[in-house]
């Protein structure tokens, strides 16, 4: 299956209390992004990095409770993993700052252990497209870069962006 909190370009309004600048209002994260239009602005006396800060905050802390939830043993598993053991949760966002630059991109995978991922690890690769990070996660399911390659998507048949999974993720997993 597949989860998204919301997309990069959302409407979705969080709560009062979130703007320390306007704690009655109820506002959505995407447009006050556009507030910010220099990494400068980022700071403590800044509202609305201040409730961006607060978003990330309310997404990371849901995601902490459902990853806790994943971490039952799977009655599936003779070995008795649980489940995030034997399945992966891909992170990430559609930006890695307010001005929508994309490098460095924040991405994260959480589980995965009996997939063949190495966890407890902050991993930076500079100069990978985007699209590395989704063929890391498809070699732990058997899939390859040379299936993906021979895909028509669009009326474009391979595709120019995939290069190879990234290898350091990997524990005993090849493409």
């Amino acid at each position: 299956g597949l989860f998204q909190f919301s997309p990069g370009t959302n409407h979705v309004a969080f709560s009062a209390g979130m703007h320390p600048g306007q704690p009655n209002a109820i506002l959505m994260h995407h447009p006050v992004s556009h507030r910010i239009n220099s990494l400068g602005q980022i700071s403590k006396n800044n509202a609305d990095a201040e409730f961006l800060v607060n978003v990330e905050i309310w997404y990371n802390q849901r995601l902490a409770a459902f990853l806790n939830t994943l971490k039952v043993k799977d009655l599936n598993d003779p070995a008795g993993g649980t489940l995030l053991d034997n399945m992966v949760v891909p992170y990430l966002t559609e930006g890695s700052e307010t001005l929508h630059g994309h490098n460095p991109m924040p991405l994260a995978i959480f589980g995965g252990k009996n997939l063949g991922f190495k966890g407890g690890q902050y991993l930076k690769f500079s100069g990978r497209p985007y699209n590395d990070y989704w063929l890391t996660i498809f070699a732990a399911f058997g899939i390859t870069t040379a299936e993906l390659q021979g895909l028509t998507v669009n009326n474009v048949k391979g595709a120019p962006m995939l290069r190879s999974p990234n290898q350091g993720v990997l524990a005993g997993v090849r493409s």
